[in-house]
């Protein structure tokens, strides 16, 4: 929710910046009033059309560009988590044939076959892989349409820089800083492009999709943290194995790999909580702060679009603690099962 809040709140601000450049069919009359003074400047500008004018222009742009977007996304089907783990089932059909009607519960591992904990062993490694490759594909689709928003603040502050230096209000080092950040922003977004595509090709790969198949949307965000404010507790069984003392080099290998995975997996969500509990509310804060202190004149316009800049980032990084949150859950499941699996015969008594 405070993900969508800044982004609603960036949203704003670029609507308010926008309405503060220079209209395209303007440019040429500023152009030859370089040595005039600003305010004569917006007069002319006011007489052509002035501000409502180019917020007219970039808001028809963006109105047009997203009627194409969300027509070409509305004609693709939602891949799910669970659709693409039930995928992944198919296309093993050896575990569902092993395990038939075998219970779930914990405490009935024991009394399970060979045959039958090897398929949930299978399993578990199965639904490790497929979360991790789905989760990367979702944050890698959602970090992109983050930093086409980073690339629009960016563009909009180049143009008004471009459009200030004309009419002598800005001088051109800082024209030309304002245009090497959009350039540095776009080859970020080129980046994030490539990455979104080679992590929703991986999660293709891996559930075998072809043709109509491997034409689908993802979620537009990744599942969100617990609402507890403490990490999720393991179960009763993987506490005490995760706890006993063991023999050997495989089983003491096996917990202290299920320890550092729970390790990882408890530190995850500590961050993310972090960022979701403190960050994003304090640039919340900032920003509403910002936007009042332009309001009253105590700031500039490119001070404005700093901020915005730097809303992107904070949700950004919250998107990616979530991300190494959920990576973490997916790996801690599956060194638990092999832990399970190690000291079934050593410590029975932690499934009593």
């Amino acid at each position: 929710m405070r993900n969508q809040v800044l982004a609603v709140s960036l949203t704003a601000t670029l609507v308010l910046l926008s309405t503060h450049a220079l209209p395209l069919h303007a440019a040429n009359t500023a152009q030859g009033t370089s040595g005039s003074h600003w305010v004569e400047a917006n007069e002319r500008v006011q007489e052509a059309g002035g501000w409502k004018a180019y917020a007219r222009e970039i808001n028809a742009a963006k109105k047009a560009a997203s009627s194409a977007s969300d027509s070409a996304q509305a004609k693709r089907p939602t891949l799910t988590l669970e659709a693409a783990l039930q995928r992944a089932q198919l296309l093993d059909p050896s575990i569902a044939q092993a395990l038939g009607n075998a219970p779930r519960d914990l405490k009935a591992y024991p009394t399970l076959s060979d045959a039958q904990r090897a398929a949930l062993g299978r399993e578990a490694r199965l639904r490790a892989e497929v979360q991790s490759l789905y989760f990367s594909a979702v944050a890698a689709n959602e970090r992109l349409h983050y930093q086409l928003q980073v690339v629009e603040a960016a563009s909009v502050a180049s143009e008004l820089a471009s459009r200030m230096q004309k009419v002598g209000n800005l001088n051109r080092l800082h024209q030309s800083e304002e245009a090497l950040s959009l350039a540095e922003t776009e080859r970020s977004l080129s980046s994030a492009r490539t990455q979104a595509q080679a992590a929703t090709e991986q999660l293709i790969q891996r559930l075998q999709l072809s043709g109509e198949q491997a034409s689908f949307s993802l979620p537009e965000r990744l599942p969100p943290l617990p609402t507890s404010t403490a990490p999720p507790a393991i179960s009763k069984v993987d506490s005490l194995l995760i706890a006993s003392p063991v023999n050997g080099p495989a089983q003491i290998k096996a917990q202290s790999e299920a320890r550092q995975a729970l390790h990882a997996r408890d530190e995850a969500f500590r961050l993310a909580a972090h960022y979701r509990d403190t960050v994003l509310p304090l640039q919340k804060q900032i920003s509403e702060e910002h936007l009042l202190h332009y309001n009253g004149m105590i700031i500039g316009i490119f001070e404005l679009l700093k901020d915005a800049k730097k809303q992107v980032h904070a949700v950004q990084s919250t998107m990616e603690a979530l991300r190494a949150y959920w990576l973490a859950e997916a790996a801690l499941a599956s060194k638990l099962f092999a832990l399970r699996e190690e000291l079934l015969t050593s410590r029975r008594d932690a499934w009593k």
